[in-house]
């Protein structure tokens, strides 16, 4: 299937690399009022492999300047690529713990190994550290393959670090370590091991976990789930313990291995990649040169009654040109005339009547034939988006995102980037993300439409531009 080409595909005020391949955010950081991100990044081509940390920085978290790379592999521990990391800071110096991956051998295969570079002039240079790799083997019943990525935070009695494991390949686990100098680190055993792996996956990759408010939130990635999951609960000082069973912290099915930090204004910032649903398999290079994004980033914080809200930082609003209201009813559907684009936002409040089923079609072509539909089924309270006619791509039939609220009304802020849905309902109790590639440059329309009784909808749109 041939791939389109249009310009519109590539997101505008999401990050992406000049070209080639990008996934994981890594070492997120702020540094005297200047936003860093770090990130996965083969500078040799637009699929996975050859990793090391790409770099760009931001003073808005909107316009971001590339940088040159900061991260190569050119060491034995990790000459089969820099893997993913966190970044703290003491002073003046910045510590960037990464994951260094030996290369292959037929018995051992890839060995994942805590790793530390050194920046001391401001991130313009970054010195690998001679004690590298800082954690020599895996604890026990963790294989080499299967430890990796890192999370470092400051308690009283020193530094500590999670790291994502899986138990005999079984279990997925986040493993604990305690420093007094972010170089020699303690085995204090695992923090967390999950014991529902057919629910919640059997590798706990790229673990971040913080304190917010009173609570303590930890996110991670499992193996094979292709998703972000999140608890809240409890911390001891020594063990994890989840208040509720891990819940999908963002649906879709393309966002991944989130990393969040404490800004200068004490705000708890979360970025996460979203790939490609049209990545060629096996490793193929994209033929549009580039692949994989980042989020919006995303300002974290906690309800009133401990769930995890996640909304798009303020400073996104600076996007915003030409407001103009939305109010529409339909039995059927209805071109919505005031609002069109590839590069817009929305706040609108959606209602079906009797609990039906109802929805917003947005890059849609006039006569309808390709479109992606956000779909809000009252009745079983759940919000989907159906991308059979959105283009290229495969309909990856992602796990519906139930709605948090009761009734036959939902919030919803819709913010579409080109390629980049984002969808935030009930103000960010809920989060869908996805990834559409329209073959025509005519489907910018957006429409309101009820499958079921009637449909209303009333709210705010703005064109975004730079």
């Amino acid at each position: 299937m041939a791939v389109p080409t249009l310009h519109s595909q590539r997101p505008t005020a999401h990050f992406t690399a000049e070209r080639n391949w990008i996934n994981d955010p890594n070492g997120l950081i702020q540094l005297d009022s200047v936003y860093h991100l770090f990130y996965q990044h083969n500078p040799n081509g637009p699929f996975w492999g050859d990793m090391h940390w790409g770099h760009a920085t931001s003073r808005d978290l909107v316009h971001w300047k590339h940088q040159p790379l900061a991260l190569f592999p050119d060491h034995n521990y990790d000459a089969a690529g820099v893997f993913s990391g966190c970044a703290v800071r003491v002073g003046d110096v910045v510590y960037f713990h990464y994951t260094g991956v030996q290369v292959n051998t037929p018995v051992s295969g890839a060995q994942g190994r805590p790793c530390l570079a050194i920046s001391r002039d401001g991130l313009r240079t970054f010195e690998k550290h001679p004690a590298n790799p800082l954690v020599a083997e895996p604890p026990a019943g963790v294989g080499g393959g299967d430890f990796r990525d890192h999370s470092i935070w400051r308690e009283a009695d020193g530094w500590h670090m999670a790291v994502g494991a899986s138990i005999e390949q079984k279990f997925g686990a986040v493993w604990h370590y305690r420093s007094d100098d972010l170089v020699k680190w303690d085995d204090l055993g695992p923090m967390i091991v999950d014991d529902a792996p057919a629910r919640n996956g059997q590798m706990w990759e790229c673990p971040d976990f913080f304190a917010l408010g009173n609570q303590h939130v930890l996110l991670t990635s499992p193996i094979p789930l292709a998703k972000t999951i999140s608890m809240v609960g409890s911390w001891n000082g020594r063990t994890f313990t989840p208040a509720a069973a891990p819940r999908t912290h963002v649906y879709g099915g393309c966002f991944y291995a989130p990393q969040s930090f404490w800004d200068e204004a004490g705000r708890r910032i979360e970025i996460g990649w979203l790939w490609e649903k049209d990545q060629p398999q096996n490793r193929q290079p994209h033929p549009r040169g580039w692949a994989g994004a980042m989020s919006l980033p995303r300002v974290l914080s906690l309800a009133d009654n401990g769930a995890l809200l996640a909304q798009p930082a303020p400073e996104i609003e600076r996007l915003r040109r030409d407001e103009r209201a939305l109010e529409a009813a339909t039995q059927d559907e209805t071109v919505l005339e005031n609002i069109a684009g590839d590069y817009l936002e929305m706040h609108v409040r959606l209602e079906a009547s009797a609990g039906g089923r109802a929805g917003i079609a947005v890059r849609r072509s006039p006569d309808g034939a390709e479109q992606t539909r956000i779909i809000c089924d009252f009745a079983r309270r759940e919000l989907w988006v159906d991308r059979t006619h959105a283009g290229s791509g495969t309909d990856d039939n992602a796990d519906p995102c139930p709605l948090p609220s009761a009734g036959d009304a939902i919030d919803l802020r819709i913010l579409i980037d080109h390629s980049v849905l984002e969808i935030y309902i009930d103000g960010g109790r809920a989060c869908w993300i996805d990834r559409i590639y329209p073959a025509r440059a005519d489907s910018i329309g957006v429409s309101l439409f009820a499958e079921a009784g009637i449909a209303s909808l009333q709210g705010r749109a703005w064109e975004w531009a730079e």
